[in-house]
């Protein structure tokens, strides 16, 4: 049974998806489940009301937008009812994706909102070009692993004048932030499976590589595709089974065994599991790539308290310095040319 199309609430929207009668994949449910309580789906939405604000954009028609690493379609759905015109998310995750589309078909939206399978650094090929007003850009960059085929894109894609908006919580001048992330990277990297923080480890990263190294190459002892897959750290799936075959034709082993504090590779999806990048070091790369930039950090959503509101424009003021405990951070790149 299809929910009543086109809620005009975030939470309405969540709502109609989850009583929909559609049996959605249980991640779906833990990642998205919270947007049905209309306090938590108003604080999303003023996340994007206060980055708008600093980035001086209206929403409204005729604004194309696109949401790049769109995950399961809540920004999506909130661009919508914002009054944007065109409302397109790029997805790598195909359960993510869709999920996505089949929630804008049941909704009743798939003209207004354009769900799409894909990878970052391939969004110049996917759209035409100078087609948005506004990219976003949220908790995804630290995953894109090829920055430089991504921003390429994204300049293609961009008109002149139009916004690119990042956010993530991996800044590595964050002194918490750092030891955390880098004993998610070793767990993440070699094990063991379990909980860990927030998430979860269900195969380690040098499990995949022993189990693709073994199915390419099913002549190779076990002991080999042990260790190969552990020198082989860091690389995407297509550079360990090169480095594989680099092996098996030649003898050379690889270089490339684990090391502490680097973020690793997951070789099945081609994605990093969580990069730290300064904000200021990103504005400064943008910059050159023919943006005006700034940066700041997010302490929180200054509309629920007047002591936020207060707050940032001294943090703002003060970024170097309160980035040292703060990691959520937000870069604003307006293309000029």
């Amino acid at each position: 049974m299809a929910a009543d199309p086109a809620p005009d609430t975030l939470d309405g929207i969540f709502r109609a998806l989850f009583v929909s009668g559609e049996k959605w994949p249980d991640w779906f449910t833990e990642y998205c489940g919270f947007f049905q309580d209309p306090a938590k789906a108003e604080n999303y939405a003023a996340f994007y009301r206060y980055l708008f604000r600093r980035a001086r954009i209206v929403p409204r028609s005729p604004l194309r937008v696109l949401d790049v690493g769109s995950g399961f379609g809540p920004a999506c759905y909130l661009f919508h009812l914002m009054g944007f015109s065109e409302v397109h998310g790029l997805e790598i995750f195909v359960p993510m994706h869709e999920t996505h589309a089949r929630g804008t078909e049941i909704l009743g939206l798939r003209d207004r909102i354009k769900a799409r399978l894909g990878d970052a650094s391939s969004v110049g090929t996917l759209y035409p070009p100078s087609h948005f007003d506004l990219v976003t850009c949220t908790e995804t960059i630290s995953h894109v692993l090829d920055l430089e085929s991504f921003f390429d894109g994204l300049r293609n894609v961009l008109k002149v004048g139009g916004t690119f908006i990042v956010t993530d919580s991996n800044n590595p001048f964050c002194i918490p932030l750092r030891r955390r992330n880098r004993e998610t990277w070793e767990r993440f990297e070699n094990g063991p499976p379990g909980k860990l923080y927030d998430t979860h480890v269900d195969k380690p990263y040098v499990e995949m590589r022993r189990e693709i190294i073994a199915r390419r190459f099913p002549g190779l002892a076990e002991t080999e595709c042990r260790e190969l897959a552990r020198l082989t750290s860091c690389l995407s799936g297509e550079q360990v089974l090169d480095a594989a075959g680099k092996f098996v034709r030649e003898g050379k082993r690889p270089n490339n065994a684990y090391r502490y504090g680097q973020c690793p590779i997951n070789p099945e999806t081609n994605q990093y599991l969580e990069r730290e990048f300064s904000p200021a070091r990103l504005a400064k790369t943008l910059t050159r790539l023919g943006f005006k930039t700034r940066w700041g950090v997010y302490l929180g959503n200054p509309e629920l308290h007047w002591k936020l509101a207060l707050a940032v424009p001294v943090c703002d003021w003060l970024a170097w310095i309160t980035q040292l405990r703060i990691s959520s951070y937000y870069v604003i790149a307006v293309k000029r040319r």
